[in-house]
């Protein structure tokens, strides 16, 4: 954001119960189609009536809901490892693995074996390629302490749940996608294990001009790609709307 807030009007709010934002009470159901709403209705309050998306991760689902629902609205798409296609997700192909037998029957088992998976994940500081060193170790910590807060993981588990039906509307994003053929820019984090190369490359069957870069990253790679995805974020706006 520091290097695209001289030329761009930017905000990026805290999903509810994300980063430092309060943790909604029981009646708000934590859900996307939820959060979308929510985001939504933050638009609407602050009178952004169109706007580019940049969507990773859980992004996607909640920017895409934003499109299907007022597709007028976006200028354009910015897609950072936010997977919507099958081909892009290994793990939820496995119609008999763990993670579909999760969204069937909410599997406690596999619940708590992830929550002490993001427990111990939120306290060691990642290794893999140059994280350790673009991440502020201190932001890192300041993670940990927001995301480690007694609850937090267990709300976190009714998102990944809600998840199962962010695939059952794949199609109908794609529909979104290959009937108005809105500018979507891809910078995608090659080394991904978790949403794949073929998810980047799977955009191309509905938004055939879409622009897409593999970069030498993984997941997160915005953290260690951050200047590279930022001149491409530029100038892909500058191509299209300057």
């Amino acid at each position: 954001m520091d290097l695209l807030k001289k030329d761009f009007y930017l905000i990026a709010p805290d999903y509810p119960g994300h980063g430092y934002s309060q943790v909604p009470d029981s009646n708000y159901a934590f859900t996307f189609d939820n959060i979308s709403n929510t985001i939504g209705g933050l638009l609407d309050s602050l009178g952004i009536h169109h706007y580019s998306l940049y969507m990773q991760d859980y992004g996607a689902p909640v920017g895409f809901r934003l499109a299907v629902k007022h597709p007028e609205r976006i200028n354009a798409l910015i897609i950072q490892n936010g997977n919507a296609y099958m081909k892009g997700f290994p793990e939820a192909q496995d119609t008999k693995g763990e993670l579909q037998q999760y969204w069937r029957d909410k599997n406690k088992k596999y619940e708590i074996d992830w929550i002490d998976y993001y427990r111990k994940a939120s306290l060691v500081l990642p290794e893999k390629r140059n994280l350790a060193s673009t991440v502020n170790p201190d932001r890192r910590i300041m993670d940990a302490e927001i995301m480690l807060k007694p609850g937090r993981l267990e709300l976190f588990m009714q998102l990944w749940f809600d998840y199962g039906n962010n695939v059952k509307d794949y199609p109908q994003w794609h529909e979104y996608l290959r009937k108005y053929q809105p500018p979507v820019l891809i910078t995608w984090g090659k080394e991904d294990t978790y949403f794949t190369i073929p998810g980047a490359l799977a955009y191309l069957k509905d938004v055939p001009k879409a622009e897409i870069h593999l970069l030498n990253g993984g997941h997160w790679a915005v953290e260690e790609n951050t200047a590279e995805i930022a001149e491409l974020i530029e100038s892909f706006l500058k191509r299209n709307f300057f």
